[in-house]
């Protein structure tokens, strides 16, 4: 329940929604951010490989800690799986409000490179999820089978 006498964020005698947006983020927003977030790192996977992540099993996206040093070829090998490419990618808060209007960018590199982006393993979660954070690493991987 609202309170206005304390909750009425935009001064308007209400609880409204302008009100809710200046709440703090609850769990329930950042798992929808984490999601969508995976989301677009599944999607640059896809248009990153060489086979377009066709095949007969699971083509798999994992995060890559770029501290460790270890490349995304030895982090799917670890997991059974090959490489097929790595990804770093970054999108810019807000609604697009105009036709052509930068929303995201993204970085594709080969399985052997060792040090591109950030490693949202090691960031904390008001880190990677503030609007001003740079990109970050994911390994495609794919089943071999």
């Amino acid at each position: 329940m609202c309170d206005p006498s304390t909750e009425d964020v935009d001064g308007d005698g209400t609880c409204g929604i302008g009100d809710c947006q200046a709440m703090p983020p609850t769990h329930y927003d950042y798992d929808a951010a984490w999601m969508m977030l995976h989301a677009a790192a599944a999607a640059a996977c896809r248009g990153s490989t060489n086979t377009g992540g066709s095949g007969c099993c699971g083509n798999l996206v994992r995060v890559r800690n770029t501290n460790s040093g270890k490349t995304c070829s030895t982090i799917c090998s670890s997991y059974g799986e090959a490489c097929d490419a790595e990804v770093s990618i970054a999108g810019f808060p807000g609604k697009a409000t105009s036709n052509g209007q930068l929303v995201g960018t993204f970085y594709n590199y080969t399985c052997s490179g060792s040090q591109n982006g950030g490693s949202e393993a090691t960031a904390s979660q008001d880190a990677v999820l503030a609007t001003s954070y740079n990109y970050l690493s994911y390994c495609c991987c794919r089943d071999p089978r």
